[in-house]
């Protein structure tokens, strides 16, 4: 499974900490755009994932993709995913303030989940942690 985060912000660097820390995807597997060139090489160093502030090149990488963008810009985004997106790829919200209808409407897209991550997804789970730091 490949996934390509929208937005390289805390909410985004969270999710990608937890799924290579958690070994559920290996860095060849994630990808983020982000309008940010700088933002993009630090996660790079920092995760060995792909990065670029190209939407086009990154859309076609995965199966998920995940909004991880700040809500205000939602709206302005989805004119330029909308034609990017194709049926096969489920698109993921992690936008506060974004109804199911605004998503699937903005987007034309028929896939889409909404989830609401909370504070202690950002901090990770410390049994994870705990078990991780004994190896």
């Amino acid at each position: 499974m490949n996934l390509i985060f929208i937005g390289g912000g805390t909410m985004a660097e969270s999710m990608i900490r937890g799924a290579l820390t958690n070994k559920l995807l290996d860095p060849e597997n994630i990808s983020v755009c982000d309008i940010s060139s700088k933002r993009c090489n630090t996660l790079v160093q920092l995760y060995q994932i792909s990065a670029d502030t190209k939407l086009p090149s990154m859309i076609t990488r995965g199966e998920i993709v995940i909004l991880a963008v700040k809500p205000q810009s939602f709206y302005e985004l989805s004119g330029e995913l909308t034609p990017l997106l194709n049926q096969g790829q489920t698109v993921v919200s992690v936008m506060a303030g974004i109804t199911m209808s605004s998503l699937q409407k903005n987007l034309s897209h028929k896939s889409v989940v909404r989830v609401m991550p909370n504070t202690p997804s950002q901090i990770g789970d410390r049994k994870s942690t705990r078990l991780n730091s004994s190896h």
